[in-house]
Order: C-alpha cells, then structure tokens, then sequence
C-alpha cells in the first residue's frame, strides 16, 4: 500500500511548474502598488541577479 500526502503532492507540481518558468524566464510577476526599497548586501544582490 502507498499512501500520498494530496496536499504536499499538489505544492510539489505548483513549485516544479514555477521553477520550470523561471528557467525559460516565464514567471508571471506583479509590480507592488507601493514600491519597497531594500539594502543589499553584495551576497545577497548576487544571489538574486543570479536566481538563487
């Protein structure tokens, strides 16, 4: 007998669907209504400019 967990199993195909996307750079995104700034440090502005 094999038992799944429906609801892990669903969030699993929703963040493969979504890591698949932004390999091909087809995430839908959303611009904030009231943009937020945010300091970064080196790490941190490199690990976003590279998807990490």
């Amino acid at each position: 007998m094999i038992l799944i967990d429906q609801h892990a199993a669903h969030e699993r195909v929703l963040y493969e669907q979504l890591t698949r996307r932004a390999e091909n750079l087809r995430v839908p995104s959303q611009a904030l209504l009231v943009p937020e700034t945010v300091e970064l440090g080196f790490r941190e502005a490199h690990g976003i400019r590279d998807g990490y």
